[in-house]
C-alpha cells in the first residue's frame, strides 16, 4: 500500500497493531450509546430515503450472492417465521378484499369470512385468471387491489359460488327444485 506521507503510514501500522483494542472500544461506545445511535440512524434513513435506497440497490447489484446468502442464513436461523408472515399477509389481504366487495354473501347474506369467496359476476373466472396470468387466492386478491377493486366481482359464500358454477343458479334464489339436475 502506498502512503502520501510517512506519518500516515505510521498511523496505519499503529492501527493494525492495535486493531482488536479499537474494535472493543468501539463496541463499548456503541453499547453505551445504542439508543441514541439507532435514533440518529433512523432519522438519517428517513430524511435520505432515496440515497439509502440507491445505495442498497448498488450494493445488492454488486453482491447478489452474498446478500442471498444472508437471507438464506436468516431463514435457517428462523425457521417458519417467513411462512407465518406470508400466511398473516395473505389473511389480511383476503379480509381487505372481502371488505372491499361487501363483507357478506350477495346471495344468502352469510358473513363468516371462512365461508366467503370472490365470484366473477359474469362467470368465466378461470378464463379471466388465465388471461391476467394469476391463479386464484392471494395472487388474484393482489391483482384486484392493484386495479383498485374493479367492478364485475361479488362476494359469495362457498355454497352459493359452487352452485352457480355447477348449476348456473343458486338454490337460495330458486326455491322450486328444477325437474332435472345435471351433474
Amino acid at each position: 500500500m502506498t502512503y502520501p506521507s510517512e506519518t500516515r503510514k505510521r498511523k496505519h501500522e499503529y492501527y493494525l497493531a492495535h486493531k482488536k483494542r479499537y474494535k472493543q472500544q468501539g463496541r463499548k461506545r456503541y453499547l453505551k450509546n445504542r439508543e441514541a445511535i439507532l435514533a440518529q440512524s433512523k432519522e438519517y434513513a428517513e430524511t435520505h430515503k432515496d440515497e439509502c435506497l440507491a445505495r442498497k440497490r448498488r450494493y445488492y447489484k454488486k453482491n447478489k450472492e452474498k446478500a442471498r446468502g444472508w437471507v438464506r442464513a436468516w431463514h435457517k436461523r428462523h425457521p417458519g417465521v417467513e411462512q407465518k408472515r406470508r400466511k398473516r399477509r395473505a389473511a389480511e389481504l383476503r379480509k381487505e378484499t372481502i371488505a372491499a366487495y361487501g363483507n357478506k354473501c350477495a346471495c344468502c347474506g352469510e358473513v363468516s369470512i371462512e365461508f366467503l369467496s370472490i365470484d366473477h359476476i359474469n362467470g368465466k373466472g378461470s378464463i379471466h385468471r388465465k388471461k391476467i396470468g394469476r391463479k386464484g387466492g392471494h395472487n388474484f386478491y393482489r391483482w384486484l387491489r392493484m386495479n383498485d377493486w374493479p367492478k364485475g366481482y361479488q362476494v359469495l359464500c362457498f355454497n352459493c359460488n359452487c352452485a352457480m358454477g355447477f348449476f348456473g343458479y343458486c338454490p337460495h334464489n330458486h326455491r322450486s327444485v328444477p325437474d332435472r339436475v345435471s351433474i
